[in-house]
């Protein structure tokens, strides 16, 4: 215990109510009142906190038998032991072009400069979706031929399993679709780390009505083509289930990361949102289109699947891209939030980013199980994976005819989220990874 005449290093005013030099764990403080507060504003609960302890030891303070210290640093000793963030003495000039706008968005928030290359060959790549995201302010979108690569310091590229062979994909991708990675591959001699946004091509991909026995099967003469071409550079997969099924020659997993603070708690006063149509059209046995089908038959008219429809902002907004981006982004958070349940059918998507941000939100995610899903889902308690479409239905049904418990798993589904998803970790992986190669 601190002696009586020595303050207590832990105000009032951030970790607990009664700090009296014996005060009991058991008396509820900030850090007990609001768990999530380490979790929403990592960095400044680990910076303040170190701070405190570090004042207390200099007046003599010896914490060691202190009841509020031992508390606080049993709950910060993960992050301690950890860092999240990798602090740079400069920014980074990164050579990239536009692939996964989402995805962009969060990685943009490294601090480093994005120089976004367009008129490389894929005309998916000429421009930014303001109606998916605003683009970030340490971004900019200019023409191939105006840049100098050598002024950069290296270069992230992007890709999916249809890179090399867009024709094999019933229609659905333009003939176009890898000219800008293999242009980045032969222009560009820069270190590079590429993100792979998908898993292998296979048989069948794209045709709803494929019924071959060989369905599914993995085309290894495509992966290997893509493995090859990648060669030494480094990749960086979604799910530890992706990296395990391309088998490149170096590559890592770098789970999502969202802010906390872009997804509040959401009202929940709809029911069980599920992927667009045309994602489930285009893509059927990627996304799980007839799991989704076999699910809604089971479930018949006890529930409703919804899917989202994100509102536009108002007229006011009308005044250019970063405003309207913005609130056209909130719009889509709100929308999220207001749904109770997430329903994920995919087959082989690599950690669905809609299904992170809808457990960010509070929903409870409810998916066929597959990529990781059981790393970070307990069934019951954060969440809900099964094996089979009648699972899934079983679980919704279940979800939906009890919402005192559906409301208990979404809490636990956001502070999962909020820890597993959070914007430090992920922040904190692609720093390092960014360090690596630019030494």
């Amino acid at each position: 215990p601190l002696p009586l005449s020595i303050p207590s290093p832990f105000p009032n005013s951030f970790f607990r109510h009664d700090l009296t030099p014996n005060s009991c764990p058991e008396k509820s403080g900030a850090a007990q009142k609001h768990p999530e507060i380490l979790l929403a504003s990592r960095q400044w609960s680990i910076q303040t906190y170190e701070a405190i302890v570090g004042w207390g030891r200099s007046v003599g303070a010896d914490l060691t038998g202190n009841p509020d210290y031992q508390w606080l640093d049993a709950r910060f000793r993960r992050y301690r032991q950890a860092p999240v963030i990798i602090n740079r003495k400069r920014k980074l000039q990164v050579l990239t072009h536009r692939w996964h706008v989402p995805h962009q968005f969060e990685l943009y928030k490294t601090g480093h400069d994005f120089t976004l290359l367009t008129h490389t060959g894929t005309a998916l790549c000429d421009h930014w979706e303001h109606q998916k995201r605003p683009i970030p302010s340490n971004a900019r979108m200019i023409s191939a031929d105006q840049v100098d690569p050598r002024e950069f310091d290296l270069a992230i590229l992007h890709f999916d399993e249809n890179a090399l062979r867009p024709d094999l994909c019933n229609g659905k991708v333009p003939d176009d679709w890898g000219r800008t990675l293999r242009w980045f591959i032969d222009n560009v001699d820069l270190p590079k780390v590429a993100i792979c946004h998908g898993t292998p091509q296979f048989v069948g991909q794209y045709n709803g009505d494929y019924k071959g026995d060989d369905l599914g099967q993995v085309l290894e003469a495509e992966r290997n083509a893509i493995v090859n071409l990648l060669g030494d550079i480094r990749v960086v997969c979604n799910s530890n289930q992706a990296q395990f099924e391309w088998g490149f020659k170096n590559s890592r997993t770098i789970w999502h990361g969202f802010s906390p603070h872009e997804y509040p708690p959401g009202s929940h006063d709809r029911g069980i949102l599920v992927m667009p149509e045309d994602a489930l059209r285009n893509r059927p046995h990627y996304n799980g289109r007839f799991v989704y089908e076999n699910v809604l038959n089971l479930v018949g008219n006890q529930l409703k699947l919804e899917h989202l429809k994100t509102p536009d902002p108002l007229s006011g907004y009308l005044h250019g891209p970063p405003e309207w981006a913005v609130a056209k982004y909130q719009n889509y958070a709100r929308e999220v939030g207001r749904y109770g349940v997430y329903f994920n059918p995919t087959v082989r998507s690599p950690m669905p980013r809609a299904r992170g941000e809808a457990m960010m939100a509070g929903l409870v995610s409810v998916s066929l199980r597959n990529h990781d899903v059981d790393l970070f889902i307990k069934n019951g308690v954060n969440g809900f994976y099964a094996d089979t479409p009648g699972e899934l239905a079983e679980q919704l049904i279940w979800l939906a005819d009890r919402p005192d418990a559906r409301m208990k798993i979404g809490r636990a589904s956001r502070t999962t989220a909020m820890d597993v998803f959070n914007q430090d970790r992920y922040l904190s992986s692609w720093r390092e990874l960014l360090n690596e190669i630019s030494l």
